[in-house]
């Protein structure tokens, strides 16, 4: 199923694909991998510390693969071996296809993507907050820029111009399906890829359980949080990234109803200082162990391979700072409250007029990015592809698929020394519950407030 692959072709023309990412090429592709998997005229190119799971189709056929770390929330517990897909599926139709797709994919946790047969194409799925890039000149799929060019072509296609406009370095980033590479295109979250026609389509439009109640969605949230909780405690140290914000506070109180007592920890960068003070006293008030880190900063040369393996579409802190984390080891797993933002309005402020938040321009404004023509053309293509004339709606999925696809996504990849980060909130059913919610619920985080009292009244 996996075989291992070596190629002595010339290095500059050779794709090397980076620890922990993944590439999809025809196969004629020059590769160096750790392994490959065979979708007849495709084929996926797997580097160091990432699995590919066989899926096949009620007869046996093969229908795709799983490409990373995804939790079965059904069986609590990491994939480990070929999955059948589900009967039902209509893998001749893609309209039908699409939805049964994403519901089933949303059976699991983690960080992936799924490669599914349609008809005589395959198809790729992003899992919940993830993203990829896609080459039109060459037809190839990868994790970032680092794994779908060669050397010599990373550097001459790379947009300069454009990574200066908009401060990639510092604290600006590229929406909307943007990279730093010319012909290069971000698949965001809620899309699917045709391979054949490398045509993105969306999937997923936003929150289908608006009229359940609250405490329902607020339960369904939990469940889904500590069964992913629960698998990677199974397998690996488990550690809390704690600060003084509500979504680590709830990751804290669903590890704690497990009976669960990870060890928790605070970077001291600098105006970390509530942070460091309020995780202390939380962990002393479970019995926890907290330490708190000191910054570790990288020199130019970390700083250098941390933009080049995310394609350099992100920089800020996490460039100067991802060495801290390599005080944990690929055994240990990370919880942090990330993707919790989904539930709390994060681009809400500021809504008196409706109609300029709902603008290229207005967008912009909201995502504090610097002002460019192909930036505000690009968000004004994903504006008309939405078609929803709900405005918070409209605004989370900003978020969701601008902000966590296009900022945290490929820093996920950045560093191969990062240890798991299985993030409790990261799952499609879960990011449907949280917009599901009434406005009054997200935007006072009173989801938050149901969760620590359901799960560890002490921390309310």
């Amino acid at each position: 199923m996996q075989n291992r692959h070596q190629n002595q072709s010339r290095p500059d023309v050779m794709l090397r694909v980076p620890p922990r990412q993944w590439l999809i090429g025809d196969a004629a592709t020059t590769v160096r991998c750790r392994s490959e998997f065979d979708l007849g005229a495709w084929r996926v190119f797997a580097g160091e510390d990432v699995a590919i799971w066989p899926l096949t189709a009620t007869g046996g056929a093969v229908a795709g693969c799983l490409i990373g770390t995804p939790i079965d929330l059904a069986r609590t517990t990491f994939v480990d071996g070929p999955l059948l897909l589900p009967p039902g599926i209509e893998l001749e139709h893609t309209g039908n296809a699409d939805r049964q797709i994403v519901d089933w994919l949303a059976s699991f946790a983690g960080a992936f993507f799924a490669v599914v047969r349609q008809g005589r194409s395959w198809t790729l799925y992003p899992s919940a907050a993830n993203s990829c890039v896609y080459d039109t000149r060459t037809g190839r799929v990868g994790t970032t820029a680092a794994a779908l060019l060669t050397e010599r072509d990373y550097d001459a296609r790379l947009d300069r111009t454009l990574i200066l406009t908009m401060t990639i370095t510092e604290n600006g980033w590229l929406p909307a399906g943007l990279t730093g590479h010319n012909d290069v295109h971000r698949l965001l979250p809620n899309h699917a890829l045709d391979l054949a026609s490398l045509r993105p389509r969306r999937v997923w439009r936003g929150a289908t359980r608006t009229g359940t109640p609250p405490e329902i969605l607020v339960e369904r949230i939990a469940e889904i949080a500590t069964r992913t909780i629960t698998a990677a405690a199974e397998k690996h140290r488990l550690t809390l990234a704690l600060s003084a914000g509500r979504d680590s506070r709830a990751v804290l109180a669903l590890t704690a109803s497990l009976g669960l007592k990870p060890e928790t920890f605070t970077v001291a960068h600098a105006g970390a200082g509530l942070d460091v003070t309020v995780a202390r006293e939380l962990s002393e008030a479970l019995g926890l162990r907290h330490t708190t880190l000191a910054p570790v900063v990288a020199d130019v040369a970390e700083q250098e391979l941390w933009m080049r393996r995310n394609g350099h579409v992100v920089g800020g802190i996490n460039r100067l700072l991802h060495p801290t984390l390599h005080v944990f080891d690929k055994g240990s797993a990370v919880l942090a409250g990330s993707f919790g933002e989904i539930g709390r309005g994060y681009y809400w402020n500021g809504l008196a007029d409706a109609g300029a938040c709902l603008s290229a321009k207005g967008l912009l404004g909201r995502f504090d990015l610097p002002r460019d023509e192909r930036v505000l053309m690009a968000l004004g293509h994903w504006l008309d592809n939405v078609t929803s004339g709900d405005v918070l709606q409209v605004l989370d999925l900003a978020y969701l698929e601008h902000r966590l696809g296009a900022w945290a996504a490929p820093q996920q990849t950045a560093d191969p020394h990062l240890c798991l980060h299985p993030g409790p909130f990261q799952n499609l059913e879960i990011f449907d519950c949280l917009m599901s919610l009434p406005p009054e619920w997200r935007w006072r985080s009173l989801w938050i407030d149901r969760l620590l009292t359901t799960r560890c009244p002490r921390l309310t």
